[in-house]
């Protein structure tokens, strides 16, 4: 439940004159003083880490966003999609072989997936009173999920596979014992842009 908080000042650490105090009753009945301005900084809705977990595994900047940190989740975006371009080449470039590539890829992905978490763990501790800033409305999640992550993502990898790899599947056995029916074979789309192809290798005709 969100609530409000109010910030009052007082001139001074305190105050004796006559003039800020509300005229008691009777003997002993002297009011506290009245504030002299009050600070409303918004309302204060208690983050949930589970929360921000889930969404950290949707987009990785975007628990980010939700505790408040805009601009970095956003950089954390695009720089878990720039290693991720960084992989699609670096795979292409040594011919699918050896997986080297894409196992440091992964395990350097869940690495950094648990050290977001676990900064995301000590944000959430240091601010129990999570006053909202203008970022945190659902229709922003789903923008920064979606137009900084997911879209880029996507297009990325329908660009690798229009311009430099594509899968398939044997359909027979015609080049059987290379190639057997029903074997995967990855096909590197920029292997004859500099060069015609070679006896002995085996070519794609779409």
């Amino acid at each position: 439940m969100a609530r409000s908080v109010m910030h009052a000042a007082w001139e001074g650490d305190h105050l004796n004159s006559e003039e800020s105090r509300v005229p008691s009753e009777g003997p002993g009945d002297e009011q506290p003083p009245w504030p002299e301005w009050v600070e409303y900084r918004g309302e204060v809705k208690a983050r949930r880490y589970w929360l921000g977990a889930v969404m950290t595994l949707l987009a990785p900047g975007l628990g980010y966003v939700y505790y408040g940190r805009f601009v970095f989740g956003l950089l954390v975006n695009g720089l878990f999609l720039l290693s991720s371009s960084v992989l699609v080449l670096s795979w292409a470039f040594t011919k699918f072989f050896p997986p080297a590539p894409f196992l440091v890829y992964a395990v350097s992905w869940l690495l950094m997936l648990g050290l977001i978490l676990f900064d995301l763990r000590g944000l959430h501790r240091r601010e129990r009173e999570y006053v909202l800033r203008p970022g945190n409305h659902v229709l922003v999640y789903l923008l920064v999920l979606v137009a900084t992550f997911w879209v880029p993502l996507s297009m990325t990898v329908n660009w690798s596979f229009a311009h430099v790899w594509q899968r398939t599947w044997a359909g027979n056995d015609a080049m059987f014992p290379t190639v057997a029916q029903g074997d995967l074979v990855m096909i590197d789309r920029s292997a004859y842009l500099h060069r015609p192809p070679q006896r002995s290798e085996l070519v794609l005709v779409e």
